[in-house]
């Protein structure tokens, strides 16, 4: 096996796998003719025909700790997928809720606003009912055109009096028993 000094370790561990004909999951260790452990690293010295490392292998127990870990991981991603919908869930309820709001504001701003609107119109109203009241209190011909009134009566024309001056002034007696 050749390899650059930039491969990593679990590079060589694979090319090692490969050509022995084993799983990646196995364990691989080397020994020197010394009978030393030699490191799965890109600086471990060369071998040669000479002195050549001897390939131990170890299996994996079974393949249904691989299974029940493959099933782990899977699980727990699942775990994480669920988290990120319902993350997402919440957004989107969260953004929905925050639109709503916001129309209501928006609709409470426009009643205000027309509110503001009649709250002026009423004021202005009332403005021009005193200008309108305080003309007729300074006109002075206002009792004049009061006791001037014309009704008719049977076609006939009636001068309308104010009937306080037509009621005789009597002196003020007081009896003493």
């Amino acid at each position: 096996i050749l390899f650059s000094p930039h491969s990593s370790s679990q590079d060589i561990h694979d090319l090692i796998c490969q050509v022995a004909q084993v799983r990646r999951a196995s364990k691989i260790s080397l020994k020197s003719r010394n009978g030393c452990h030699v490191p799965i690293v890109p600086s471990m010295p060369q071998n040669s025909v000479d002195s050549p490392y001897t390939v131990s292998v170890t299996k994996p127990a079974d393949t249904e700790s691989e299974v029940q870990a493959l099933t782990a991981v899977l699980s727990k991603v699942g775990e994480q997928f669920n988290r990120a919908f319902k993350m997402e869930n919440f957004r989107t309820e969260l953004d929905k809720r925050l639109n709503m709001i916001e129309k209501r504001l928006e609709a409470e701003s426009l009643k205000l606003v027309e509110i503001e609107k009649c709250k002026k119109d009423i004021s202005e109203v009332r403005d021009q009912v005193w200008q309108h009241g305080r003309k007729i209190n300074q006109s002075p011909s206002k009792n004049l055109q009061i006791q001037q009134l014309l009704c008719s009566v049977n076609g006939e024309l009636i001068k309308v009096t104010d009937a306080r001056r037509n009621a005789p002034l009597y002196a003020k007696v007081l009896f003493l028993y």
